[in-house]
This record gives structure tokens, C-alpha cells and sequence, in this order.
């Protein structure tokens, strides 16, 4: 959800690029969350496969 912001005196460009600054920072924040959770179940299954080997 956005939340509308009201500020006086200041540029509109300055606010689209603060929102712009904001959707990447989200960006970059999911891929680190995205990485983690990718090498997380890779070492879950690594783990897995060392104790269950396929014979």
C-alpha cells in the first residue's frame, strides 16, 4: 500500500526519484532474501542426499 505524502517546497523530481530509490532498495533486499532461501534448501538437500544415499 502506497502512503500519500504531502511536502511542501520540495521538488517533484527529488520525490520520483526517492520512490524510485525505494523500489530498488525492495529489489535488492528480495534477491538477498531470494539467495538465502536458495542456499538454504540447497544445503538441506546436500545434507539429505550425504545421509539417504541413493544405493
Amino acid at each position: 500500500m502506497r502512503k500519500k505524502i504531502s511536502i511542501r517546497q520540495v521538488d517533484e523530481d527529488v520525490i520520483e526519484m526517492l520512490g524510485e530509490l525505494r523500489e530498488e532498495q525492495r529489489r535488492f533486499a528480495g534477491a538477498i532474501v531470494s539467495d538465502a532461501i536458495r542456499e538454504y534448501w540447497e544445503a538441506t538437500f546436500n545434507e539429505l542426499a550425504v545421509e539417504r544415499p541413493d544405493d
